[in-house]
């Protein structure tokens, strides 16, 4: 073969391997571009980075991401001007640990700094795919995702989330947040406060405040009814707080749905109404006090409006009978008459119980030592509740003075102890006993019907039939009674209750059917001395010979007085008015002993007359009298410590006993 045949063989052969590597470079490309393209689909910012010769190829998406243009970022300018300051040593030390071959890829969050001049941030990925012989990295590549806008929004929830943190937190309501599995996924700082926990507790977790058990049932219907319905509920509830007390609570909750209707649980909030609860309850309580006393008030002017006419009709009987008593000859008529004087006596009593309750009655207020005064009237209450029923008297040692009418003491003592009388069927027992007590403004806020001061307390107990709380409600209402007819007027509570309010206290009063009743009677402490109760004078059998003007508007009851007085041996100047009565005074020419006078009258009132009378005849005795209730009488001036009074209706004896201790000057 000639040496131009083996230089053209030669040369065709380089051509051929021109050729294939032209194939190969062209080959090589389009991977190359196609690389590139699948690199810029990613949106991720690529670096290929030549270690040893601190050479740095950057995706199109990358130069888009940092501003910068090809070629103006070497591999060590990357890290020591890119990469923030706060950022670089921890960039610093992945770096080494990926050199090292500790990690195989590394991935972290950086900020770089933007040609603009503002920092984004990046989520970087790393891998070393060459290294030397002696394991030293030769080439890196790395990518970057701009996640700016992704953190932002995180940092933007977050500071979203601490603000609505902060203003749960100071809401003064209790807020709470439910996740569909029924998991605590939100609650406020008075949530904690509330029930006494912390939200690291709650939050995550199943754990929910204890419900009544009186309540649940109506808490889940209406919980279950709002996720069917897809509306929000309201119910109340009572729940138990982390001390144990039971509070009332308004929950008001709205259930969460996602797009697609799933259930993604309720958000809601807690009202603590027990507050609102008491109020409402305070509130019935002192409208029932406005509807009692609207109804004593009634019953009251009731009774104030007709006991005048009632008492002087009941005087002009009672006086009619005594004088018809004193002429009876047969046993049959003084029978009869004692049965009438009798039922007028009690006919007074009723009307004095009416005044009582209605408190118009006119009342002497004492100075009493409560342990004394039962001492006294224990042997007259054993007497009403019978043999059957045992009667105990315990009072506590130095018990503290009251300032009370006696006679209302009385009759105080005597009402309840026949109402326990009549509560026992058989045998059974009734204790009295009295204590001093006091109380202070703290309790009495959680203890509605006290009142702050210091009080002595009767208490009347019976182990009786008890009383249901139906009848509780209404057991001071006059004419209110449970007996049969005829065998009450309903009117022994009533005065009892209408005494205590007289007198400034207050009536407690706990039963259970089966077991007994007891009223506590709270009657405020007296702080000045009690002087010792006079004796009842001695009145002498003296021979009746003096002279008494007797005034009285009603004619009837004037010749009622008139021949009663006239029968006991006095000269009676009789007038019907008081301007009758001073001429009768300045006529006559003898001595007028004493004035008897009505209170309430025509032209002038008693008092008015005796001041008259008293420039003619000075240091004149007089007796004022009347059948008006005290409010009434009060206004008249007459009430005055050391006046003498009698009180409409009253008997023969009464009148005559009077009038002799006034004449004696012992009254």
């Amino acid at each position: 073969m000639s040496k131009n045949q083996t230089l053209e063989q030669e040369l065709a052969a380089e051509r051929l391997r021109c050729a294939e590597l032209a194939r190969e470079n062209a080959s090589l490309r389009d991977q190359a571009t196609h690389l590139r393209f699948a690199m810029e689909s990613t949106g991720m910012g690529v670096l290929d980075i030549d270690i040893e010769n601190d050479i740095v190829e950057v995706s199109d998406r990358w130069l888009e991401l940092t501003g910068y243009e090809r070629g103006e970022i070497t591999a060590r300018q990357h890290y020591q001007v890119l990469i923030h300051p706060e950022d670089a040593d921890s960039a610093v030390a992945d770096l080494e640990a990926l050199y090292s071959g500790q990690n195989k890829v590394h991935e972290a969050e950086y900020r770089l700094l933007h040609k603009g001049g503002h920092w984004i941030r990046v989520l970087t990925r790393r891998i070393v795919p060459e290294r030397d012989k002696h394991g030293k990295p030769k080439r890196m590549i790395a990518t970057h995702i701009d996640i700016t806008d992704s953190k932002q929004a995180e940092d933007d929830l977050r500071d979203s989330e601490t603000r609505f943190r902060v203003l749960a937190d100071g809401a003064p309501v209790i807020l709470f947040v439910d996740g569909p599995d029924g998991g605590v996924q939100f609650v406020n700082r008075t949530y904690c406060e509330f029930f006494g926990t912390t939200p690291e507790e709650v939050e995550g977790g199943k754990w929910h405040p204890l419900i009544h058990d009186d309540d649940a049932s109506e808490y889940l219907r209406a919980f279950l009814e709002s996720v069917e319905a897809q509306v929000s509920f309201r119910v109340e509830v009572r729940l138990r707080r982390f001390d144990g007390a039971w509070r009332h609570a308004e929950t008001i909750a709205e259930p969460r749905f996602s797009g697609d209707g799933q259930y993604l649980g309720h958000v809601g909030i807690i009202n603590d109404v027990t507050e609102r609860k008491l109020a409402d309850k305070e509130r019935e309580r002192l409208q029932d006090q406005l509807l009692n006393a609207q109804k004593l008030e009634s019953v009251g002017r009731l009774a104030g409006g007709v006991a005048h006419d009632f008492n002087n009709m009941l005087a002009v009987i009672m006086g009619g009978v005594d004088l018809a008593l004193r002429q009876a000859e047969s046993d049959r008529l003084h029978a009869t008459l004692i049965e009438v004087r009798t039922a007028a006596q009690r006919s007074a009593d009723l009307t004095r119980q009416l005044l009582a309750f209605a408190r118009q009655q006119p009342i002497k207020p004492i100075a009493i030592n409560l342990e004394a005064r039962l001492d006294a009237i224990l042997a007259i209450v054993r007497r009403l509740v019978g043999e059957r029923i045992a009667l105990s008297w315990e009072p506590s040692p130095s018990l503290w003075p009251i300032v009370m009418d006696s006679v209302q003491l009385d009759q105080v003592v005597t009402n309840l102890s026949v109402n326990a009388r009549d509560a026992i069927e058989d045998v059974g027992a009734i204790s009295i006993a009295a204590n001093n007590c006091s109380f202070d403004e703290f309790y009495c806020a959680t203890h509605q019907e006290h009142r702050p001061g210091d009080f002595v307390c009767l208490s009347v107990a019976d182990n009786g039939c008890g009383i249901d709380k139906s009848t509780l409600a209404h057991l001071f209402e006059p004419f209110f009674t449970t007996k049969n007819v005829g065998e009450g007027t309903g009117l022994g509570l009533a005065t009892v209750y209408g005494i205590v309010q007289q007198n400034k206290g207050f009536i407690q009063v706990t039963s259970e059917v089966g077991v007994g009743t007891t009223f506590n009677i709270y009657l405020p402490r007296h702080l000045g001395v009690v002087a010792p109760e006079p004796s009842a004078p001695v009145v002498a059998r003296a021979v009746a010979t003096e002279t008494i003007l007797v005034v009285e508007d009603e004619p009837a009851l004037l010749r009622t007085f008139s021949l009663v007085l006239e029968e006991m041996g006095y000269q009676v100047l009789a007038a019907v008015s008081p301007i009758e009565a001073i001429h009768l005074a300045e006529e006559h020419k003898g001595t007028i002993d004493l004035l008897l006078t009505d209170v309430i009258m025509p032209q002038m009132n008693g008092r008015e007359l005796v001041e008259t009378i008293q420039v003619q005849l000075p240091g004149l005795k007089h007796i004022f009298m009347s059948g008006y209730t005290a409010d009434v009488i009060a206004t008249q001036g007459v009430m005055r410590k050391g006046v003498s009074f009698l009180e409409k209706p009253f008997s023969s004896d009464e009148l005559g006993e009077k009038v002799r201790l006034v004449l004696d000057g012992l009254g």
